[in-house]
């Protein structure tokens, strides 16, 4: 704890002690014509001053410091520019995508299941993505899309009980698909009609469903 010089007292000195005038310009060379007990008394007060002045010193630099960085955080000074955002499901409707090697068919839409072979919740889908798929393939032409290698991605379909399917290998990123499993409805040109991110409850299911029989 810092205590205030305002509180320092000289009253330790021999009694009628008073300080002499310093008329010297060199505390160092005034020191040394004192006598030794008033020279000894006078050191150790300054040496006390000059101890508190420094840690009071030190205290204004961190003060000021910490004001400086305040004030440069509420002034944006420190802020990290945002990290760009991919758009989300809603917004992708009405978008265009685009798969390599792919062509959608002109007489109906397209289904895209954009899933990953290392996406938990991707596996937790799989009995949905299983049922309503021999129903729909009548009306809609479905794809699935992986990130992985196509021939990765077709061992996984077929090991998850989906099969007849077409394959695609593509960065669900550059569809503007920020995260797996995604369902996407598609027209021929590739303009996105619908889209339904994550693992889906029943109902969520039955309205894809519906939207994609009608």
């Amino acid at each position: 704890m810092f205590h205030s010089l305002c509180n320092y007292s000289y009253s330790s000195g021999p009694p009628g002690w008073e300080l002499p005038p310093i008329s010297s310009n060199d505390p160092e060379e005034e020191l040394a014509t004192l006598p030794p007990s008033t020279g000894g008394t006078l050191k150790h007060a300054l040496s006390l001053i000059f101890k508190h002045l420094d840690r009071a010193a030190n205290l204004a630099i961190i003060v000021g410091v910490a004001v400086f960085i305040v004030i440069a955080a509420r002034g944006g000074i420190f802020h990290k520019s945002a990290a760009p955002k991919l758009p989300g499901p809603t917004s992708l409707v009405g978008t265009t995508v685009s798969l390599s090697g792919v062509q959608f068919p002109q007489n109906q839409d397209t289904l895209l299941i954009v899933v990953s072979t290392q996406c938990h919740f991707c596996q937790d889908s799989l009995p949905f993505y299983q049922k309503p798929i021999p129903e729909i393939k009548n009306k809609v032409n479905v794809i699935a899309v992986l990130p992985q290698s196509r021939h990765e991605a077709e061992e996984w379909l077929d090991k998850s009980g989906i099969t007849g399917t077409q394959t695609a290998s593509a960065n669900p990123g550059s569809m503007g698909v920020s995260g797996t499993p995604t369902l996407l409805q598609v027209d021929s040109s590739g303009r996105v009609k619908g889209a339904w991110p994550g693992r889906l409850d029943e109902s969520a299911q039955q309205q894809v469903a519906k939207t994609l029989l009608q």
